[in-house]
């Protein structure tokens, strides 16, 4: 639509200069939320226009107009209102966006995946220069497997299971010591379609965050989502938790 509309009608209101286009890249709201908040500069006849398009849970807000000052001031205007959800100016992907932070900031990571099945270390892997600091990755789906590469407490996954926040945390202090690393990300979850129960439904995932020997885990449930894509929504929801805890260590 952008292609086919909308720089063609700006290139005919004014066809002295070109189009001038400008994106925010965000994750973390549901589209409506997100529509909400930029409502104010989506008019019909606003200049610059402003759209948004979401694709695998990331929102691609696009601003056009052929004047770059109000390009600008618009962008500054939406991530000031956006706050986290923004995070990259450029086109680029999330787990690029945490990778170059990593990698300037010379954080080593280990990733201990379960439900997801290693794609969280799989997006990492596609940033360049990605290897000066991922130290390792362990893809745990067994609890003899949690047990004997994590060193999670076998007393945690009896009194707790394997879906949980104690268990989420665990691994993310596992996967620090065993790779020497300063940050840890964990992914614990029922991805489904089976192995919900009432307590804990499909869908149901546990995230850890263990930063310079901090821990914080983050429960979500992404019910609904196809087996596929709740991995992928998990994974990215995971480098991007890792993200916010970094800048905000970062900020001070």
């Amino acid at each position: 639509m952008l292609a086919e509309f909308v720089l063609p009608r700006i290139a005919a209101e004014h066809p002295g200069g070109g189009a001038v286009r400008r994106v925010l890249k965000c994750f973390g709201a549901p589209e409506a939320a997100v529509g909400e908040a930029i409502a104010p500069w989506m008019g019909r006849d606003a200049d610059p226009l402003v759209g948004i398009t979401v694709s695998r849970a990331v929102h691609t807000i696009s601003i056009l107009s052929h004047d770059a000052a109000k390009v600008n001031d618009v962008q500054e205007a939406i991530a000031v209102r956006l706050g986290d959800l923004v995070y990259s100016r450029e086109n680029e992907a999330l787990e690029e966006s945490l990778g170059k932070l990593l990698i300037a900031r010379g954080v080593p990571v280990c990733v201990a995946e379960s439900c997801t099945g290693g794609l969280a270390t799989a997006l990492l892997t596609n940033v360049p220069g990605i290897s000066a600091v991922l130290r390792e990755s362990f893809v745990t789906y067994a609890n003899d497997a949690k047990i004997s590469r994590l060193g999670v407490p076998k007393n945690i996954l009896d009194a707790h299971g394997a879906v949980s926040a104690e268990c989420a945390e665990a691994m993310a202090r596992g996967a620090c010591a065993a790779g020497g690393a300063r940050l840890g990300i964990s992914i614990t979850g029922i991805a489904g379609p089976d192995g919900g129960s009432e307590t804990k439904p499909v869908g149901l995932v546990f995230i850890g965050i263990a930063l310079d020997g901090a821990v914080r885990v983050h429960q979500r449930n992404y019910s609904g989502l196809e087996r596929n894509f709740f991995r992928e929504v998990v994974s990215r929801e995971a480098l991007n938790l890792a993200r916010l805890a970094l800048l905000a260590l970062l900020a001070g």
